[in-house]
This record gives C-alpha cells, structure tokens and sequence, in this order.
C-alpha cells in the first residue's frame, strides 16, 4: 500500500469520525442543529472515497467491485433523495405539528404560538424534521446494511428467526409511532390547558419538536418489545408459561409506561396508548404458545422415532 493511498484511507475513516461526532455533539443541546460539522465530514467521505476508488485503477493492486461501488452510489443518490424529500415535507409536517396549538389558542380564547429564539432558528428546526424524514424514508436502505453483516454468523433456522423479527418489528413501530402522533394532539392541548387564564404560551420551537419526536420515538419503540417476547421464545429462551404468568407486572408495565409517556390528568390518551400494548402482549403469549406446542409435538416424534416400539 502506498503512502498516498494510506493517507487518503485516514481521511475517509476521519470524515466518518466527523459525521458521527458531528450528531453526537447535538445530543442533549437546546440549541439549533449545527450542521457544518456533519457536511465536512459527508464532503470528505465522497471525495476520499472517489479518490480511493481512482488509485485503485490507477494502481491495479486489487480488483474492484464495479456492482458494490454502483450500489454504494446508488445508496448515495437516494440519500440525497430523501433528504431533498424531506426538505419538502418539513413544511406539512410543520404544519401539521402546529395544530393543536392553533386549535387550543382558538378554544381557550388565549394567545399561543411556537417561538424561535434565534434568526437562523426556523431554518435549524426545517434541518432536523428534513433530517428526521430522511432517517425515515431512508429506513429499508440502512436496516438492510445492518441486516448484512449479521448472517454469516447465523445458522439457518437464526436467519429465519431475523428475518421474521424485522418483518414484523418495522411495522409494528411505525404504528407505534402513529398511535403516539394521534394521541399528540390530546396531550398538548391538556398540557397548554394549565396555564392561568389571560396567559400567553410561547413554546420554544426546538423544545416542542423533541419532546413530539420523542414521544413518538417511546411508543414505537414500546409496541415493538412484544416481538422480542417471540423472538426469546422462538431462541428457546423464554416459554409461553413463562409469558402468561408475568401478565399482571406487565400490564403494570404498561400502565405505568403509558403514565410517564402521557401527561396524568389525561386518562384517554393513556388508555389509547395502553390497550393495543396489552392486545399485542397477549398475542405475543398466544404466538409463543402455539410455537412451544408446534416445538412438543415435534420433539415427541422424534423420541418415538428413536425408542423402540
């Protein structure tokens, strides 16, 4: 290996310390999306991996993979896709989250209204929903990389056993995340309701876009933990017994999950978001009992088959 294709390799290894550092940095911040960081890098990931590309032809020392750099391009240009679509869509679902605030300022007669702190503040908060759309629409794209480096470590019946967890797991989190969108609705307009009469809500933009983010990104997550259940039972880990008898400190779980994640004097938005919970819990008991079953009867053949008779 070359001195130049060496220091063009750290290059590419320090853009993707720049892209992951760069989000890192925004955890936990009040402050708008600094997105410079995250450019430099992505810039510096394209261009050191196109220059890699290049002496790798130039030099002849290993043969390329034209249809892995064509896919990896391909990979690229739907990111860029996806985030120009999410730019556009920021709009709607801007819009969209400014409706209960709209509709409560009308009902109580009280002025309430999102609030940008800073002049670039607007533009930062279109950034992150863009970002968020993108991370979304994006999703097939980087559940299937992840999903890649797991088989050759897999036997075959693990592989199925993965394959059946994403297949189920995707959509039950997204409709997680739509029942967390409808009862939204409800839990701002409760939350605004406090204030004192004549009062004046200005809600921080950023503020408000993250705890809606992270509402729906809790009630995803919760209606996905259901799989895991099957996936355990289905590794042989957990039995269906096992399930049915911890019902009461799962509903209790639940109950108090759905507490925290809805405000307390809003008993509907918890029930809505408690009682699919429970439904899938159970199914995820039913699923296990008729794996365990199907996993008897087997094992029951083979000992008659061994045994003599």
């Amino acid at each position: 290996m070359n001195p130049i294709h060496t220091i063009v390799l750290i290059a590419h290894f320090i853009g993707l310390a720049l892209i992951l550092g760069g989000f890192a940095m925004q955890l936990g911040k009040a402050s708008g999306f600094r997105f410079g960081i995250v450019r430099a890098g992505a810039i510096t990931q394209f261009v050191s991996g196109l220059i890699l590309v290049a002496l790798v032809e130039i030099g002849g020392e290993w043969e390329l993979n034209h249809v892995k750099i064509g896919v990896k391009l391909a990979i690229t240009v739907l990111a860029l896709v996806a985030a120009i679509v999410g730019f556009w869509a920021s709009d709607w679902v801007f819009y969209a989250l400014q409706q209960p605030i709209i509709a409560v300022a009308e009902s109580s007669g009280r002025e309430a209204a999102l609030n940008f702190e800073t002049v670039a503040g607007a533009f930062d908060l279109r950034i992150q929903i863009a970002l968020t759309i993108a991370v979304v629409i994006a999703a097939p794209i980087w559940l299937y990389q992840i999903w890649a480096f797991l088989p050759p470590g897999l036997m075959k019946n693990e592989r199925r056993y993965i394959v059946g967890f994403l297949g189920s797991a995707v959509p039950l989190f997204l409709l997680g995340c739509y029942a967390g969108w409808l009862v939204m609705p409800h839990i701002v307009e409760l939350m605004i309701g406090f204030a004192p009469a004549g009062s004046i809500s200005n809600l921080g933009a950023r503020y408000y876009y993250d705890f809606i983010l992270k509402l729906l990104l809790a009630t995803g997550i919760a209606f996905v933990l259901p799989v895991f259940l099957v996936l355990l039972n289905f590794a042989g880990i957990l039995s269906a017994l096992a399930i049915i008898k911890g019902w009461r400190i799962a509903i209790l779980a639940i109950v108090l999950f759905t507490a925290i994640a809805t405000p307390a004097a809003d008993v509907v938005s918890m029930f809505l978001l408690a009682i699919p919970m429970v439904v899938l819990y159970f199914l995820a008991a039913g699923v296990a009992f008729l794996n365990d079953r199907r996993r008897a009867k087997r094992d029951q053949s083979v000992l008659e088959s061994v045994l003599p008779s």
